[in-house]
């Protein structure tokens, strides 16, 4: 069964609070994400991927994983809607508003920060 992770949001936002960040636009440049990605993750439309993951654990440094996030296993976690696709033939979206193209061979997007994926063709 797949995992799913989830942001302890409470935890979260006291963690950014104590850390000093007065806005989510501080402490998402300060992650290196974009500060609607803190949003969705935040209301659960999006589950936080590996960049917003790294980000928080060193923007919020001492804290730790277990403090930021809870791992489940096969269903979503409660409380977290579904993400609904807004592209035909992706799982998900997370891009910017450019148009990306998909690798057919390996069916990963290339839509992610910096060239890096962000999403596997359905």
């Amino acid at each position: 069964m797949p995992y799913t992770v989830k942001l302890r949001i409470t935890m979260f936002e006291r963690a950014a609070t104590l850390a000093g960040f007065a806005s989510d636009y501080a402490l998402a440049h300060a992650m290196g994400v974009n500060r609607s990605t803190i949003g969705r993750v935040r209301s659960g439309n999006l589950q936080p991927g590996a960049a917003f993951i790294a980000g928080a654990l060193v923007a919020l440094a001492p804290m730790t994983f277990g403090d930021l996030f809870e791992v489940g296993t096969g269903r979503r976690l409660a409380a977290q809607p579904a993400v609904p696709a807004k592209r035909e033939g992706h799982s998900h979206v997370d891009h910017d508003k450019t148009d990306r193209t998909t690798d057919r061979s390996t069916g990963l997007c290339g839509g992610g920060v910096a060239g890096r994926t962000c999403c596997r063709l359905v």
